[in-house]
């Protein structure tokens, strides 16, 4: 398992403050700081943050409980109980079976790799049969990933996207008793739309037993192998919008005075939401393959959520293997990850669909000097023809003190509906690069 940013055990409290500064051309500027408070004492473990966060002319700030746990020994029982993070799997970008956590979307792939993961609160029980190990997990609520549904930089749709299809739906026709009042409606809701960074839809509340994994393996200097099993919530969201709706964008007009009854079940819930039990079943394998460090994932899923044209997501079976070669020299690593996966009872749609397709990543953390690394990072998709490269050259000026510079290329597609563009490695797509400023400080 290969963790590209090392972190030391915490003797004190901890305090670290860093701020990043992010342009570009077709996005809104946005500046990000982060004040950081770490705490490690016998059994327990504290670790606060508070993130503000300026997208234009619009303030967020959050206070967030990232690692707040307690870890008990009993005859070589190790219990950790509280909210935590929970790593499965071997591959960094790639796995399938590290999925026990949600993902914290908002941000693409600026988000720092130790932030990606969302704490959950959680029961986690080691159980030792040498030389084997069970591990019980139990989470009473299930996770899910956080993601932005509009109008911020790395929404579902940006502020560009709703504006289009607002300008395009105001010149759809529809019958001379309800247009212009359609097209007075759509101004409104226009407005309301584009006028926040950030647009919340509801989702169900999931009060239920939560859910269970169990994990089974060994773990040694030089080979590790585990089995996994899982019953739990699916953490991307099922997504339906309303069937009026897909009507309307596939036909572009808009609803005639027959159809008006029907605005009214659209405006209460224009989109369903779920989150669907699923069943995950996998393997892994770490070992050393001569000069090179090897990983390796199979994962089955029973009912997978597949994105879908005009947000009809559907649940199919899905079956993935995924490996990794990772190679150490001076300092320095690169990994390369590959994974080839297959929804089974594929859809059949007028639009490109990857039921089945290949993708490789790659890392990279390579030493320039004892204070300057550049840290690389990319993802390709080969039926899409989708994917992304990053370059951080990060430099430690001093004890305290550590500055980057962080870039981000994005080629996709051209897609001018967002509606009809349903796979590939973000899901919608956009062209977006950007260049962003990184100054930390850590007393």
């Amino acid at each position: 398992m290969i963790e590209l940013l090392l972190t030391s055990a915490i003797a004190a409290p901890q305090f670290s403050a860093q701020t990043e500064s992010y342009f570009s051309l077709s996005q809104p500027f946005e500046q990000r700081t982060l004040v950081q408070w770490k705490w490690k004492e016998d059994g327990w473990r504290t670790d606060l943050r508070i993130l503000h966060q300026l997208v234009g002319e619009q303030n967020h700030i959050s206070l967030q409980a990232w690692d707040l746990r307690y870890q008990y020994l009993w005859n070589n029982i190790r219990i950790r109980i509280g909210n935590q993070t929970i790593r499965w799997g071997q591959l960094d970008l790639l796995s399938d079976l590290d999925s026990l956590n949600g993902k914290d979307l908002r941000y693409g792939p600026t988000i720092a790799p130790e932030w990606a993961r969302i704490p959950s609160p959680s029961l986690q029980i080691h159980l030792p049969f040498q030389p084997l190990l069970l591990t019980i997990q139990w989470l009473p609520f299930s996770a899910k990933d956080t993601l932005t549904w509009m109008g911020e930089p790395w929404g579902v749709f940006s502020t560009s996207d709703i504006n289009n299809l607002m300008d395009s739906a105001q010149t759809w026709s529809g019958d001379w008793l309800t247009e212009d009042w359609m097209k007075g409606f759509l101004r409104a809701a226009q407005q309301q739309l584009t006028s926040s960074t950030s647009i919340s839809l509801p989702e169900p509340e999931m009060l239920d037993y939560g859910d269970i994994a169990v994990r089974f393996g060994f773990e040694n200097f030089d080979l590790s192998s585990h089995l996994y099993a899982s019953w739990m919530r699916s953490r991307r969201p099922k997504t339906r919008l309303h069937e009026n709706i897909v009507t309307y964008l596939q036909e572009e007009r808009l609803p005639t005075s027959l159809e008006l009854d029907q605005l009214n079940a659209i405006v209460e819930q224009p989109i369903d939401i779920s989150y669907p039990r699923q069943l995950l079943l996998g393997a892994d394998l770490s070992t050393t393959l001569f000069l090179f460090g090897f990983r390796a994932e199979l994962s089955y899923i029973n009912s997978r959520v597949r994105p879908l044209p005009y947000m009809q997501s559907a649940t199919r079976p899905y079956m993935s293997g995924a490996m990794a070669l990772d190679y150490n020299f001076d300092q320095s690593v690169i990994s390369l990850e590959t994974k080839a996966f297959r929804f089974f009872d594929p859809v059949t749609t007028p639009w490109l669909e990857a039921n089945q397709t290949i993708q490789t990543a790659i890392l990279g953390n390579l030493s320039l000097s004892n204070s300057t690394n550049l840290i690389l990072s990319g993802q390709y998709d080969w039926l899409l023809g989708d994917g992304f490269g990053q370059a951080i050259l990060h430099h430690r000026l001093s004890s305290r003190w550590a500055i980057a510079l962080q870039g981000i290329m994005l080629h996709g597609p051209n897609e001018e509906n967002p509606m009809t563009y349903s796979s590939g490695i973000f899901g919608l797509w956009r062209e977006y690069d950007q260049v962003s400023l990184r100054i930390q400080w850590t007393p």
